[in-house]
């Protein structure tokens, strides 16, 4: 799953888990430009990664405007030739009631999160398909199968990019281009508990089949697998990282007792 010679594209990769996938395509070979709409923290995971020795590049770009994305990317081209792999990792996620959601804050998590990802998408394909060969990676989430409340537009972007993966993934697939999503279980980044508090991962983390809430190196060896060579057979799925959230009813505490009881005790 060695990425030497490849090209990424990684939106929303100033901080946790853009960064955390930036790093992991870096540390496989490929050279990697993360973009986001704020310069600061683009910079500093640009400059961290290149201490490594890594080729990284950070470029402000704001997906809800297509002329952005379209110069980011010709930018892309004209650093490194071309471009291999995308992870449309972009979105945003303020919290609310559906019946109280203010129509311009619906509008821009739409935009981002589901819109964002077609205009990249657009932007990288015509060099894919010249190319005979590229990988999308959508990032997806558990809120796009399961209603969950507080995140009403969220879980809404996050489901109609779970089928824009697969009208994607039908189209392109003859010209050596696949599309997947990887769907991230709760992660303690830092918008997550900026939003929701540091004890909501904890919570949640405990009542899923793995007992803890997903870490970020949970996501590196399946977004490896996604964007290599590896995976080329693949192309419509999702690949979910979720710690059984999105496919297992979550434990009771009176239910993890009764595990740990019946199987020697709690784990070590």
């Amino acid at each position: 799953m060695m990425l030497e010679g490849k090209v990424a594209i990684v939106t929303g990769g100033g901080g946790g888990l853009g960064r955390a996938m930036a790093a992991a395509l870096a540390q496989a070979g490929a050279a990697v430009a993360i973009t986001g709409r704020h310069a600061e923290p683009l910079q500093a995971t640009a400059a961290e990664l290149s201490g490594r020795g890594a080729a990284v590049r950070a470029m402000v770009c704001d997906v809800r405007d297509m002329r952005q994305v379209e110069a980011t990317v010709g930018e892309v081209i004209e650093w490194r030739g071309q471009v291999d792999i995308l992870v449309n990792n972009a979105a945003i996620f303020p919290p609310g009631l559906l019946t109280q959601v203010e129509e311009e804050v619906w509008v821009s998590v739409i935009d981002t999160n589901l819109n964002g990802a077609f205009r990249m998408a657009r932007a990288c394909l015509p060099g894919m398909i010249r190319n005979r060969w590229g990988r999308i990676i959508n990032v997806e989430s558990p809120s796009g199968l399961l209603g969950m409340v507080t995140v009403p537009a969220y879980g809404t972007s996050k489901g109609a990019l779970m089928a824009f993966t697969r009208q994607l993934a039908a189209e392109v697939g003859r010209f050596g281009i696949t599309v997947n999503g990887l769907c991230p279980g709760v992660v303690a980044t830092e918008g997550f508990v900026a939003t929701f508090t540091e004890e909501v991962p904890v919570a949640a983390g405990a009542a899923m089949p793995i007992g803890r809430p997903n870490r970020l190196d949970d996501f590196c060896g399946p977004l490896l697998l996604l964007a290599s060579e590896a995976s080329a057979g693949m192309t419509g799925s999702t690949v979910f990282v979720d710690g059984g959230l999105a496919h297992c009813s979550p434990l009771s505490p009176q239910q993890i007792a009764i595990l740990e009881q019946g199987l020697g005790g709690p784990p070590t």
